[in-house]
């Protein structure tokens, strides 16, 4: 007898446990930003835009139900920037999440094509309007911006404070410049940026 209160004593515990850690577990909050400006190569190329989507797809963190989406282009810094935020749910599965995402990385194309191409490159004004919809105290935050790296809008300047602290993954997919040393000029830009910001992890690919 004794040794059945034990053992249901002891389940109870691991299940309150368990309960705990599903209850204090973050959700994620994933971010896409895309460039539209004609300098990037997934506005002129369709095999780059795959393999940018890959790119993507492989860099995701495993989707849950109730993670958040927030997807919008990088351009002219103008209130007509569409901001588009989504949940993962029924209707958006978490299997469904990454296939969605890499078509819409492939049709973005042409949907600038019908909008018209921005006349900037606003990276860092889309970066901090973003900062205000993601609180990575209550979320684990991941960005993912999607261009060739070359800021028009304004000058390339550090965050003066930490805009995304805490957040996880700060990751540029695209970047290169007119020359490899330009590239890696500009990748060492970015990840001071994020660093500057507050990301746990800093990286970006060509």
């Amino acid at each position: 007898m004794k040794r059945f209160l034990t053992s249901s004593l002891l389940a109870s515990v691991l299940l309150a446990g368990t309960s705990l850690a599903s209850a204090n577990a973050q959700e994620n909050h994933v971010a896409v930003l895309i460039d539209g400006s004609s300098s990037y190569g997934i506005m002129h190329d369709s095999s780059f835009a795959n393999r940018i989507g890959d790119d993507l797809v492989n860099r995701l963190p495993a989707f849950k139900m109730r993670d958040r989406l927030t997807l919008a282009p990088v351009g002219d810094y103008t209130y007509s920037n569409p901001v588009k935020e989504l949940q993962v749910s029924k209707r958006l599965s978490p299997s469904r999440v990454p296939a969605m995402l890499k078509g819409l990385v492939v049709s973005f194309p042409e949907m600038i094509r019908k909008r018209g191409a921005p006349k900037s490159t606003n990276i860092l004004g889309a970066l901090d309007k973003l900062s205000r919809r993601m609180d990575c105290s209550t979320s684990s935050g991941y960005v993912f911006v999607l261009s060739d790296g070359a800021e028009t809008g304004q000058k390339m300047t550090l965050p003066s404070e930490p805009i995304f602290k805490g957040c996880d993954r700060f990751v540029m997919l695209g970047l290169a410049g007119k020359t490899p040393a330009e590239t890696k000029k500009q990748g060492t830009f970015w990840n001071r940026w994020c660093k500057s910001a507050g990301f746990k992890s800093c990286d970006w690919l060509s």
